[in-house]
């Protein structure tokens, strides 16, 4: 009897140690896995086979990477120049003719009453651009005969040349200020105009619209040019980062092409070389602005005809071509009078 009692002692308790390893194996991806399972106070060594327990990725969170600013294509071909009283009919029997259009404004066009911008003109231009598939570039002249009548009494300094006109002093800061926020605005309406391919910088002219400067009021030191005209393409630069930009490369009295070199060598590639005066003849390689050109390789560069040049007008594009220019100015007439074709 002793003996029986035994054995189905013996048999409950490896059927209780088996049902007990059974649900610790149902249990083991929820508690941690061990070799030893005890009952009451004996332990017995019972082989757990391995478990591969799941594999969870924990993804660390990474900032996305900035986007690189992608630029308009640059300007390129033929851009009609319109003549200043060229009605909007007579530019859209002409658009088709050309790769764009030149649009220029004066700032006392745009602001003739301080805070109160007119966009009307410049707007119809681009959206006659944009229905022809055309491009336009765009410059706002802040020279000769293009200054608001209010400037002056804002506190901006202007001067006198030899020849009579009436221009900002060339190292006014009050202008800088004021001329800077316009150009702000300007960005912040054209810039993402993808029919808008390039915008002009103009500063305190010398003449109509960049650095060039046949002479100076006799307090002007060279380094207050350059910083005062750095400043001026530093806000281009900010307000238009899609668009190309283009700067008069000319002559500043007794410095030669100091001054735009200068300015191409504190700004970004976007800033391109321009120069007005281009024939079938003119400028010759050995000149300052192919000079120029060649010493900034890389930049895209453009130029404006000097004159209608009639059955000349395509030696004189051929000529700029030479220089590696691709963009190219051309008066109303001759594209009216088929010279471009």
């Amino acid at each position: 009897m002793i003996k029986y009692i035994a054995i189905i002692f013996v048999t409950v308790l490896v059927s209780a140690c088996a049902t007990f390893f059974l649900m610790g194996e149902r249990r083991q991806v929820e508690k941690p896995v061990v070799d030893d399972v005890t009952i009451a106070s004996t332990t017995l060594s019972v082989p757990v086979p391995p478990i591969t327990a799941p594999v969870i990725v924990i993804k660390e969170e990474v900032a996305a990477p900035r986007t690189s600013i992608v630029m308009k294509q640059t300007p390129r071909g033929a851009f009609l120049l319109p003549d200043k009283s060229a009605s909007v009919a007579t530019l859209e029997s002409l658009i088709g003719k050309v790769d764009g259009i030149a649009i220029i404004s004066t700032w006392k066009d745009i602001e003739p009453t301080m805070g109160t911008y007119e966009w009307g003109a410049i707007d119809a231009k681009i959206e006659l651009a944009r229905k022809a598939g055309k491009q336009a570039s765009l410059v706002v002249f802040t020279g000769k005969n293009s200054l608001p009548d209010w400037l002056e009494g804002e506190g901006v300094r202007l001067w006198t040349d030899g020849k009579g006109n009436r221009l900002v002093h060339p190292t006014d800061e009050t202008f800088v200020d004021l001329w800077s926020k316009r150009v702000a605005l300007l960005g912040a309406r054209y810039d993402s105009n993808p029919t808008v391919r390039m915008v002009g910088i103009c500063g305190a002219a010398g003449t109509l619209c960049g650095p060039r400067y046949p002479e100076l009021p006799s307090d002007v030191s060279f380094d207050g040019l350059k910083a005062s005209w750095k400043r001026i393409v530093s806000a281009y630069e900010t307000s238009f980062p899609l668009t190309s930009k283009h700067l008069e490369t000319h002559l500043t009295v007794n410095r030669g092409t100091e001054l735009p070199e200068y300015l191409f060598s504190v700004s970004d590639e976007s800033v391109g070389i321009f120069a007005e005066f281009l024939s079938d003849v003119n400028p010759t390689a050995s000149s300052p602005v192919p000079q120029v050109i060649s010493s900034f390789g890389g930049r895209w560069c453009g130029f404006q005809m000097v004159s209608p040049l009639r059955e000349k007008l395509s030696a004189a594009i051929a000529h700029g071509s030479s220089f590696g220019c691709e963009y190219f100015e051309v008066y109303q007439g001759d594209v009216s009078k088929g010279y471009l074709e």
